[in-house]
């Protein structure tokens, strides 16, 4: 078959293959902001403050608490659900093994720090909560042969449902925290959990949360765990409570992880939370403020310098890193706000700042702008979508029917001719017939901005460099006709020579 032949065949497929698609594109992809974030920083407190209740998800100021990846969205549904993914058999015996290397190594690095003594401890609890006292004492092999000292279910999956927040937070602390004691102790094996929550007004469906813990202080298949979790982020907050947000090694290593989702398209936005923000000892920073010439009335005066002085200090700090990796026009560059300094304790329990000082009703207000924009994003896309197979439609409707006194004689010559060149035909009688730019109009419309901007400073530099080259041969040119000697005289009355007329 004729190549023309089969392009024209396509065109009759392929609006109908992008309306099928048009009307499964009718919601949002799932927008999800990603919490990263070191053990202890207040990742999940956070949540549950922006989600408007207080002990959701379970929570500890004194130790890992958060023992999987937690995803929250919401629904249309009337009750509360959640569901739990185990790890499957492979995957445990490659947690595993990096389990028994990292005790392994303990007291065998001579650089040892807070996070390898983190690593350990986690390591030991989980070994112990499925294999009983002393299973750090064993080995890998010792390991594999010993039997689990809790059941898991066949299917690898658990699902839990109730009516109210408080009876799902009840059911599904068992798995998701760190616990040494009872027969459910299972968290070890949870790979992610699940959990919806009927919609409301404080989150937008679509908006889906990623609660990740521990971020960058844990074992090989943990980091490895929040890295893949980064690149389906759309949105990352980089979580750090205010006492280690001055000078914490983890801090860089996740913005620079985090610019390198840029790139792949998938997250467009980036913000820093500092967290804990109402902590403060009054005397020792009334000691080391450095503005001892301004008066401060009382604690809650203190507190707000501090955090405009953080939130100074970070943006710049960021925006510097963001402007050495990103192309020039990106949106998170111009951003009002970079940084947020938040306290969950004080927006239950308000005694040094008020609701708005703690930023939390800010955040949400962050999240549906954001939901808004991609919200507009895909009603444009969708229209631009619709006009492009309109279009098509268009121009393929006007080729069959030319205005002919002897009804359709000729349709089927035109249509033949279409195909014979490849689809373009040039009629004395029509309109020119392109298929090949109807059908590429639409890749053309979405090429990258960057993209273009690169090959027409290209395109610039060539057009100088030409007309520099003409310039020059043309100087040439002008020198050597001043040189040449002046032409013979024909008769005298033609008059003395004055040289070639240039």
């Amino acid at each position: 078959m004729h190549d023309g032949v089969r392009m024209l065949l396509s065109i009759h497929i392929i609006p109908r293959r992008r309306l099928i698609s048009l009307k499964k594109k009718t919601s949002l992809d799932p927008i999800r902001i990603g919490f990263l974030g070191r053990t202890g920083a207040g990742k999940t407190s956070l949540l549950n403050a922006i989600l408007g209740k207080k002990l959701f998800l379970p929570v500890s100021g004194s130790s890992v608490c958060t023992s999987c990846v937690v995803q929250v969205n919401t629904s249309r549904t009337d009750q509360y659900e959640a569901t739990i993914h185990l790890l499957t058999d492979d995957e445990w015996k490659e947690e595993l093994k990096n389990l028994v290397e990292i005790l392994s190594k303990n007291g065998h690095d001579d650089d040892d720090d807070d996070d390898d003594s983190g690593c350990v401890n986690d390591a030991i609890a989980k070994l112990r909560a499925l294999y009983g006292e002393g299973a750090e004492e064993e080995g890998y092999e010792t390991l594999l042969q010993t039997n689990l000292q809790v059941t898991v279910p066949a299917k690898r999956i658990i699902a839990i449902k109730a009516q109210e927040a408080q009876e799902l937070s009840h059911k599904l602390d068992p798995y998701i925290r760190v616990r040494d004691e009872g027969t459910d102790r299972l968290w070890p094996l949870i790979k992610y959990a699940e959990v919806t929550i009927p919609g409301s007004e404080i989150l937008p469906e679509g908006i889906v949360f990623l609660d990740i813990p521990g971020t960058g202080d844990f074992n090989v298949k943990r980091d490895e765990m929040w890295k893949q979790s980064i690149n389906t982020c759309s949105v990352i907050w980089i979580i750090s409570d205010i006492e280690r947000a001055q000078g914490e090694k983890i801090q860089a290593k996740l913005l620079e992880e985090s610019i390198k989702a840029f790139p792949g398209g998938v997250c467009t936005d980036i913000a820093m939370v500092v967290t804990k923000s109402d902590k403060m000892d009054l005397e020792e920073y009334m000691t080391e403020r450095k503005k001892k010439d301004v008066p401060l009335e009382n604690e809650h005066d203190a507190i707000l310098e501090r955090n405009q002085d953080m939130k100074n200090k970070k943006e710049r700090l960021i925006k510097e890193k963001l402007q050495r990796k990103l192309p020039p026009d990106s949106e998170v560059l111009n951003k009002p706000k970079l940084v947020y300094t938040v306290s969950a304790r004080e927006f239950w329990d308000p005694r040094h700042l008020s609701l708005e000082e703690t930023e939390i009703l800010e955040l949400r207000d962050y999240l549906r702008k954001i939901y808004l924009k991609e919200k507009q994003k895909l009603v444009k896309d969708y229209v631009t979508e619709v006009w492009g197979i309109h279009r098509l439609a268009k121009n393929f409707g006007s080729v069959p029917q030319p205005e002919r006194n002897d009804g359709y004689r000729g349709y089927h010559r035109t249509l033949k001719a279409v195909c014979l060149k490849d689809g373009i035909y040039a009629s004395r009688r029509f309109a020119r017939i392109d298929f090949n730019e109807s059908l590429a109009k639409p890749i053309y419309d979405k090429v990258d901005s960057i993209f273009g901007s690169i090959f027409r400073k290209r395109l610039k530099r060539r057009r100088f460099c030409l007309r520099r080259r003409f310039c020059l041969r043309f100087c040439r040119l002008r020198g050597l006709l001043y040189r040449l000697p002046p032409p013979p005289a024909t008769s005298a009355a033609v008059g003395p020579s004055k040289g070639w007329d240039v």
